[in-house]
C-alpha cells in the first residue's frame, strides 16, 4: 500500500503563484497585494503571506515595505540554483544532469582518465 502525500496548503498556494509568475500573469515584476491574492486563490491571507514569505526566501520575490512584492522572473528562468537549501539531486536533475553511482576499489586512484569526461574540471590525478 502506498502512502499519500501529504502537501500543505501554502506549499500549493507558493507553486500556483509560480505558474502565475511564469505565465506573466502579474504586470511590471509585482504581485497583488495579500487580499488580493487570497481572493484570486480561494484561500486566506495568512495562507497566502506563508506562502509569499517562503518564495522570499528563495529569492523569487523580494518584500518591500510600503512598495508590495516584487517578482524577481530571472530566479525562475535559472535552473541550477545554489543559493537554496535544495537536494543535491533534484539540483543535478534540474540542470539537465542524471545521477548514478559506480561502486570503484577503496584507496587511492592515480588514474582518472575514466572520469575526466563526466567531470571536465577535475585537475589533479590523485583523488582519494
Amino acid at each position: 500500500m502506498s502512502r499519500i502525500k501529504y502537501s500543505p496548503l501554502y506549499m500549493e498556494a507558493k507553486i500556483e503563484l509560480i505558474k502565475m509568475i511564469k505565465k506573466g500573469d502579474f504586470k511590471n515584476n509585482k504581485l497583488p497585494t495579500e487580499d488580493k491574492l487570497s481572493e484570486m486563490l480561494g484561500i486566506s491571507r495568512s495562507t497566502i503571506r506563508e506562502a509569499l514569505i517562503t518564495l522570499d526566501r528563495e529569492g523569487v520575490i523580494t518584500k518591500k515595505q510600503g512598495i508590495g512584492n516584487l517578482i524577481h522572473n530571472s530566479v525562475l528562468e535559472s535552473k541550477m540554483r545554489i543559493d537554496i537549501i535544495q537536494d543535491f539531486l533534484k539540483l543535478l536533475e534540474n540542470g539537465g544532469y542524471k545521477a548514478s553511482v559506480k561502486r570503484i576499489n577503496s584507496g587511492w586512484i592515480n588514474d582518472i582518465s575514466q572520469f575526466e569526461i563526466k567531470i571536465p574540471f577535475v585537475k589533479e590525478k590523485n583523488i582519494f
